[in-house]
C-alpha cells in the first residue's frame, strides 16, 4: 500500500516488531508461563487435588490483573492471568476467570463457574492431579478464595 509520500509498509514492520515490547509493558497484558528459572528460589507447589473451586467476591474498584499458578504434578507450573476492569462484579470476574484457565489449560482439564461467582477446575481423564495458588492481584477489593475440594 502506498500514500503520497509515506511507505506504509515499513511503518507496519516496525509496529508488528514493537508489539511484543508494547504488550509486556501493559499491565493487562497476559502473563506468559513462567519457566524454572523465572520462579523464585525454592519456589515449591501447593498440595495436589483433582479439583480445586475458587470464589470470587465483591467489585473491582481498579482495573486489574489477577495471576494464578496451576502446578501439574510432574510437569512445569503455568500462569494463568485474568484481565479485570474496574467496576466488573463478582460474576463476570469468575467468567473472565473461567475463560482464561480454558485458553491455558487445555482439554486435560474440566472448567466451569458455578453458583456464578465461583469457577471449579477438574482433572480430566489421566491428567494428573495438580495444585493452584494466587499469585497476585492488582484489582482492589476483589476477595478470592481458593479451596481444594
Amino acid at each position: 500500500m502506498q500514500l503520497p509520500g509515506i511507505r506504509v509498509l515499513p511503518i507496519m514492520m516496525a509496529l508488528l516488531l514493537a508489539g511484543p515490547a508494547i504488550a509486556k509493558d501493559d499491565p493487562t497484558a497476559p502473563a506468559s508461563t513462567p519457566t524454572a528459572s523465572s520462579l523464585p528460589a525454592g519456589a515449591k507447589s501447593p498440595r495436589a487435588s483433582n479439583k480445586w473451586r475458587i470464589s470470587f467476591d465483591e467489585s473491582s474498584k481498579t482495573d486489574g490483573q489477577i495471576i494464578f499458578r496451576v502446578w501439574p504434578k510432574g510437569s512445569d507450573p503455568i500462569e494463568v492471568s485474568v484481565v479485570v476492569r474496574k467496576g466488573q462484579q463478582e460474576n463476570s470476574i469468575a467468567r473472565s476467570a473461567r475463560d482464561a484457565f480454558k485458553a491455558a489449560l487445555g482439554k486435560g482439564y474440566g472448567v466451569e463457574t458455578d453458583d456464578g461467582e465461583d469457577v471449579l477446575i477438574k482433572v480430566k481423564g489421566k491428567t494428573a492431579n495438580f495444585g493452584l495458588e494466587l499469585v497476585s492481584s492488582s484489582a482492589k477489593d476483589v476477595d478470592i478464595d481458593l479451596d481444594r475440594e
